[in-house]
């Protein structure tokens, strides 16, 4: 089986009118551990009608997320990218795909830990539907952070995940680090399969492919494509070293 690493970042999802529901089933699932759980869960929701149902887009819904530092670049801001990039800047792609659209309200956490802004910002009481943070750095962990109202027990929305459960349950070694010891879930994991790739040079595809090119191999076949991507779309920085959201 591949390693499989849990990202420092987990994001939860915070309703505070709904803080109350998070903990009702707390007291009734002591007894089982978290991958028994897990597949409990599953097979009592016989595949998960609604989720089978479900499609993509949404009705359109904005929320709020606490995606960047006060002061700092907005994490959906897309106001510095040129026209021609637009049609695929990262958060258009997801709200076409999704239907939600979101908006920073900064306040963003530390990537271990519970930044100043963000403690500030729970202390408030003004939070945003959705958060992101490290919620195992809480104090107490995720189940404080459940118990105090700030994030709510996602199992309680079981018939809506359906994939997430099911990866966890074949998942055990993940689920043990994503569930809380009374078999809470409060946040959606993000997961990294090694081997990954995060960094390094990417090329449009869909422009090689209209241009009927081949993906460059050496420096002179990268010079052809460059001159081939400025003079056909217009774009002054076929390549450009800047590395931002």
């Amino acid at each position: 089986m591949k390693k499989k690493f849990l990202s420092i970042l987990l994001t939860g999802v915070l309703v505070l009118s709904m803080a109350s529901c998070g903990n009702s089933n707390s007291n009734n699932q002591t007894t089982k551990s978290p991958e028994n759980q897990t597949q409990t869960q599953m097979q009592g929701s016989d595949n998960q009608a609604v989720g089978d149902n479900f499609t993509y887009p949404m009705e359109p819904i904005t929320l709020t997320i606490n995606g960047s530092g006060d002061g700092g670049t907005k994490f959906y801001d897309d106001s510095l990218h040129p026209a021609w990039a637009k049609d695929i800047y990262m958060h258009k792609v997801m709200r076409d795909e999704t239907g939600v659209t979101l908006e920073d309200v900064g306040g963003a956490a530390g990537s271990t830990t519970m930044s100043e802004q963000f403690l500030l910002m729970l202390a408030s009481g003004e939070l945003p539907d959705i958060m992101i943070a490290p919620w195992n750095a809480y104090q107490g962990g995720a189940a404080a952070a459940i118990d105090e109202g700030y994030i709510v027990d996602l199992m309680q929305y079981a018939e809506y995940i359906p994939n997430m459960l099911k990866y966890l349950d074949e998942n055990p070694d993940v689920a043990a680090q994503v569930l809380t010891t009374d078999v809470r879930l409060a946040f959606a994991p993000f997961v990294k399969v090694d081997p990954i790739v995060e960094f390094g040079l990417v090329i449009r595809k869909d422009w090689l492919d209209e241009l009927k090119m081949e993906e460059p191999k050496t420096i002179d076949e990268l010079h052809d494509v460059l001159v081939a991507f400025k003079e056909k779309y217009n774009c002054p920085s076929p390549l450009t070293f800047e590395s931002r959201w």
